[in-house]
């Protein structure tokens, strides 16, 4: 009888990868051995998510160029509001307690705050889920209050090298009207260095948030209520959720 593998179909965006990123790990810890495929159907929205969740990731056997399992195709996705999701996803997938609580990467870090972040209060809110999110008056209104009420200096994060983003030019001057400092992203490496010696991030609820979680043990994210009552993209872990 051949071993088990398991080939994996991914979505293009980090949190849609990073949803899945434990999956490899757990299947090496119940099979013995890297079975898992990442498939080359997959449309990574750059080349910077593939590497940094995938190629880094040692316990992935390699990709194919099978088709993998979509677990949106077949029907896969429960909602039951209780199951945080990287358990969710670890359970679609048939492994069993203990599930993982947040998303995992693979990354070496410095050892040095080689961006002097150390004192800085980090914001993110450049993505979003635009559908629920950032093009609702009433979930902008609730950002901007908290923002108001936020009694420290706040540094936003600036991406260079990435396409304008609506969200950003259009509703971040709205949600944000207090004097602010930047800081100048170049690569997806240098923001993980930000993100994980930052004294506090906050962020939108989008692939950032997913990527703060697998570095940080304490985060803000301003999540939509209904996603966050389906615990959607919710992970179990001490993080702030400030529902809007």
């Amino acid at each position: 009888m051949g071993k088990r593998i398991l080939n994996l179909d991914v979505w293009s965006g980090l949190g849609d990868n990073l949803q899945v990123s434990t999956i490899p790990r757990r299947f090496f810890e119940t099979y013995g051995y890297n079975g898992v495929y990442i498939s080359n159907s997959s449309s990574w929205r750059n080349d910077e998510i593939k590497k940094l969740v995938w190629d880094n990731n040692p316990y992935i056997a390699g990709y194919t160029e099978k088709k993998g399992v979509n677990i949106v195709e077949n029907g896969l996705i429960k909602y039951d509001g209780v199951t945080h999701w990287i358990a969710n996803m670890e359970k679609i997938y048939g492994f069993n307690e203990p599930y993982g609580k947040v998303p995992e990467i693979y990354f070496s870090f410095n050892k040095e705050d080689i961006f002097n972040v150390k004192d800085k209060v980090i914001v993110d809110i450049t993505s979003s889920n635009e559908n629920n999110t950032m093009d609702k008056p009433y979930h902008r209104q609730k950002m901007k209050s908290y923002f108001d009420n936020l009694n420290e200096q706040i540094t936003i994060v600036k991406f260079n090298n990435l396409k304008g983003n609506k969200t950003f030019t259009d509703y971040t001057n709205e949600i944000i009207t207090r004097s602010v400092e930047y800081i100048e992203v170049n690569n997806i490496n240098e923001y993980c260095e930000i993100i994980r010696n930052c004294k506090k991030y906050i962020c939108s609820f989008s692939g950032n948030h997913c990527l703060a979680a697998s570095i940080r043990d304490n985060l803000t994210c301003f999540a939509p209520e209904m996603y966050y009552n389906m615990k959607y993209f919710i992970f179990d872990k001490n993080f702030e959720y400030i529902k809007i």
